[in-house]
């Protein structure tokens, strides 16, 4: 016999006074873990109002006008 099998048959030797008063672990049993990290942060509007439009394609020209931009920016930042 397997594992599964013999714990099966232990829960079908139970009777029901005992599995009624059986403590079963499930997820919600476990302690909630926390994350300590900073938040709630507040969203700039136009960051927002960016989020709802369409994704730019990472083929498109659209994505190589504001790459380029960035790479200029970034140079100006770094002096390059």
């Amino acid at each position: 016999m397997t594992a599964t099998v013999q714990s099966s048959d232990a829960i079908d030797s139970l009777s029901t006074d005992e599995l009624n008063g059986a403590k079963f672990e499930t997820p919600a049993d476990k302690p909630r873990q926390r994350l300590f990290v900073p938040g709630p942060t507040d969203v700039h509007p136009a960051t927002l109002a960016a989020q709802n439009l369409p994704m730019i394609g990472h083929r498109s020209d659209e994505l190589e006008s504001l790459f380029g931009k960035c790479s200029e920016q970034l140079q100006a930042l770094h002096h390059t």
